[in-house]
């Protein structure tokens, strides 16, 4: 009932990858969009949208996961390998892009393919038709616990100075909704308060 009590009645849309999800938001399909940091290069170029709320520092909660009987067993092993990430254009793609800049390979020193949701880059990996996947830390776990695969490294070490998380708004909500938009972060902050002091219900 939070968003409620701030007058705020949410329609979510599940876009597949903040790519998709800011075209939307371009395109006046949708007025708040729960994006990643990557957002700030769509901003740069021009895109008539802005960051309106951090919500999380490092990608600590990305990871580049493995098979348990695959033959990547560190980073440096990731050189030239096939990583599967959700779309083109979205914070999975972009992060192995960094790593291979950081480690000196050049942005197309790890190889990347689109594959979708997390079953999608899943059946990769366990099939071999991808060296590594890119997708949320609690795939991994699941992975681990399974026998199926591991994690390599979350993102957090390797990138530390990364907004992962934030909310962006078109300039049109921005400008025509300022009250709305206001109201839709103070419940969203008040959600992300009761998540983390009633973990119980959470």
């Amino acid at each position: 009932g939070i968003y409620a009590k701030h007058g705020i009645d949410v329609e979510t849309l599940d876009l597949a990858g903040a790519a998709k999800a800011h075209q939307a938001l371009i395109a006046g399909s949708a007025d708040i969009e729960l994006g990643s940091g990557i957002e700030m290069m769509f901003i740069a170029k021009g895109s008539p949208t802005k960051g309106v709320a951090a919500l999380a520092g490092p990608p600590l909660g990305f990871a580049i996961m493995v098979a348990k009987d695959g033959n990547v067993h560190s980073v440096a092993d990731l050189k030239g390998k096939l990583i599967g990430v959700s779309t083109v254009g979205s914070l999975s793609d972009w992060l192995p892009t960094e790593i291979a800049r950081r480690q000196g390979w050049g942005s197309d020193g790890i190889r990347r393919v689109a594959l979708g949701s997390q079953d999608g880059l899943t059946g990769a990996l366990l099939s071999h038709n991808a060296d590594g996947i890119i997708g949320g830390t609690q795939t991994g776990y699941r992975l681990e616990q399974e026998g199926k695969g591991k994690i390599l490294t979350t993102f957090g070490p390797l990138i530390p100075d990364f907004i992962a998380h934030m909310i962006v708004a078109s300039d049109t909500f921005i400008t025509q909704h300022p009250d709305t938009l206001r109201r839709f972060l103070a419940a969203w902050f008040e959600t992300v308060k009761f998540a983390k002091t009633h973990k119980d219900e959470t």
